[in-house]
């Protein structure tokens, strides 16, 4: 924060500027303490996590509900699966604007680097 003051005399002008240093806590008060930065997920009331298993996220459902979700490339909106089978790689597609699922390379593609 500054405090200024200016002074107007006869073809002078004095800008006189001062600043304070603030300083700012925070603390929690009240019943809510502590106890509320240990808060699990079974307390929150828009979370369901009665089906969550390790390594799963959290999404939230058509319901505004936190719910379990196990992420994988066919949850994802940008990649389109279809074609999926051993040996396929992530081409992205510019006209789908998605990633698909191919085995085949075809498309302008530089492959650079080390001894094969």
């Amino acid at each position: 924060m500054a405090n200024t003051k200016l002074t107007v005399n006869t073809n002078k002008i004095d800008v006189d500027v001062k600043t304070t240093k603030l300083n700012v806590s925070l603390a929690r008060v009240g019943p809510q303490g502590a106890s509320a930065l240990n808060t699990t997920f079974q307390e929150l009331t828009d979370v369901n996590v009665s089906t969550a298993s390790v390594g799963d996220g959290i999404i939230l459902d058509s319901d505004n509900t936190w719910v379990p979700h196990t992420f994988s490339t066919t949850s994802l909106s940008d990649i389109d699966n279809t074609n999926r089978q051993d040996g396929s790689l992530l081409i992205y597609n510019n006209t789908s604007q998605k990633y698909t699922a191919s085995n085949i390379i075809e498309d302008n593609m530089t492959i650079k680097g080390g001894t094969f």
